[in-house]
């Protein structure tokens, strides 16, 4: 088996222009074998789809249709073998709406400031270690 040293003693012996067709030659190689694995993931992806099946029970899906609500806002989830409707709480904030009422609420005036939190922190850990030992 030739090292890795050994091979670049060989590659740097040859002239700059065969260097360059080496290099394009494993470029080329590389993208090759990288085509090859997508492909494969390509077809094995294909195959999976084929093995996926929906229930076409009418009774199933009424049953789901009367479940959701055009009204309610749902997470999806889909799976290998299933699709997941989570209901979402009409009362859970999304990021948007919790930066938006942060906006509108304006900044506290009773917030303390980062030497009252470093003090309120160092007090807490002083009984903690206190209560410890």
């Amino acid at each position: 088996m030739v090292t890795l040293a050994a091979a670049i003693e060989v590659v740097e012996q040859l002239p700059i222009d065969q260097q360059e067709l080496l290099l394009q030659i494993i470029r080329n190689r590389q993208i090759e074998r990288r085509r090859e694995e997508i492909y494969q993931n390509y077809l094995a992806t294909v195959a999976e789809e084929k093995s996926l099946t929906f229930a076409a029970n009418a009774e199933e899906i009424q049953k789901l249709q009367a479940e959701l609500e055009a009204s309610d806002r749902y997470e999806v989830s889909v799976t290998n073998n299933e699709i997941v409707f989570k209901k979402i709480n009409p009362n859970a904030l999304t990021w948007e709406e919790l930066s938006q009422r942060i906006e509108t609420a304006g900044e506290d005036p009773a917030q303390p400031s980062l030497q009252e939190i470093s003090e309120i922190v160092k007090e807490v850990r002083k009984s903690r270690r206190a209560e410890i030992a």
